[in-house]
């Protein structure tokens, strides 16, 4: 931002101007090029979860990239979206400003994250509650996971709550629980 009087930019500081454009115009596309790295490697690390067993190791290793630690409790919450890749930002805004470490991916049409969780398993309830109030759309809790091996399990408990939510009238959001309740 540049502030100028009535009498506009003096000369120096248009030339400043001139010369701070091209390097913003840098850092900015190594931004997006960092973040288009970084959503590209989350959405491997869904698939290497889903992959099963034989790619633990390496869905650990990736967990680890996103500063997540594949031996501590780890959650999925799956959010349906009409567009997956414009939900993206809302969904990691929302867990961030819930203090929820997380890696967030999409897998259309859906953005799964994965979540370190600590506390009990009900608080994740909450969770989904403020990401419908975000996102206006499905929000799906799967189980708590002891460490990474139980992801893939919390996914596809996340993936069918979702399925569940949208179905539902009076939340928007469930969690595994409800899913093999009396509601479905």
């Amino acid at each position: 931002v540049v502030a100028s009087g009535t009498a506009g930019l003096a000369e120096d500081d248009r030339a400043a101007v001139d010369q701070a454009l091209p390097f913003l115009g840098l850092e900015l596309a190594r931004r997006r090029a960092i973040r288009e790295s970084e959503r590209r490697l989350a959405a491997e690390l869904v698939d290497l979860i889903m992959a099963g067993p034989g790619q633990q190791q390496a869905a650990a290793a990736r967990l680890e990239t996103f500063s997540l630690d594949a031996a501590r409790p780890l959650a999925a919450i799956v959010c349906e979206a009409g567009d997956p890749d414009a939900a993206l930002d809302p969904v990691e805004l929302a867990l961030a400003e819930a203090g929820v470490p997380a890696v967030a991916a999409v897998k259309a049409p859906e953005v799964v994250a994965v979540v370190q969780w600590d506390a009990d398993e009900p608080g994740l309830a909450t969770v989904a509650a403020a990401l419908h109030a975000q996102l206006g759309e499905a929000v799906g809790v799967g189980g708590l996971a002891s460490d990474s091996t139980g992801l893939r399990t919390s996914i596809v408990e996340a993936r069918h709550a979702c399925r569940f939510a949208r179905l539902r009238r009076d939340a928007g959001w469930a969690t595994h629980h409800q899913v093999g309740s009396h509601s479905l």
